[in-house]
């Protein structure tokens, strides 16, 4: 577990760090990483021989060894602060992002991305979007009224937005017209 170094200095096992460096958790079976962040997207890191390792991937390499080349170290639970071994899988880069349409994930503009209601970043329902739609508030009242932007309150009055569910059902004239 200790190993001396040059100079006196003591050096714990990366193992060691590793297992003292995340805590489970009892409701979805997470093991969360307490150390180091990497970047902004909330997977950890640890350093190993002087070179920061992603920490679920060194989670990987620990429990079933070697990852082998331009193979993704992916999560079952969507956690990036997750690096419980049952919870890895490997995959392509194409393996990873058909798993991100299945949940529907993505955060990008296609025939499968989530609209409306079903989008979980939505800060609106339909049936907001439809009085956005038909009241003949200002903007700026409009914006301070549902907590959104003055560019959202334009573009859902203009059709640019919120305007995908009643196309995509037929129901747009039967909408306006009730």
């Amino acid at each position: 577990m200790l190993e001396r170094l040059n100079k006196g200095r003591v050096a714990v096992d990366p193992v060691y760090r590793f297992h003292e460096s995340y805590v489970p958790e009892p409701n979805s079976g997470c093991w969360l990483w307490l150390g180091s962040q990497r970047g902004s997207m909330g997977y950890g890191s640890i350093k190993i021989k002087g070179k920061n390792v992603v920490s679920h991937r060194y989670s990987w390499e620990i429990h079933y060894g070697e990852i082998p080349y331009l193979s993704l170290v992916c999560h079952t639970c969507d956690n990036p602060a997750c690096v419980n071994p049952s919870h890895l899988f490997l995959g392509s880069h194409k393996d990873n992002r058909a798993d991100m349409f299945k949940k529907g994930r993505q955060n990008c503009k296609g025939p499968t991305t989530l609209k409306g209601e079903s989008n979980p970043s939505a800060k609106l329902s339909q049936l907001q979007a439809d009085e956005i739609r038909k009241s003949g508030m200002k903007i700026n009242d409009l914006t301070k009224k549902y907590g959104v932007s003055r560019s959202t309150v334009f573009r859902i009055r203009n059709g640019k937005l919120w305007n995908q569910l009643n196309r995509s059902t037929g129901n747009e004239q039967n909408r306006r017209s009730n």
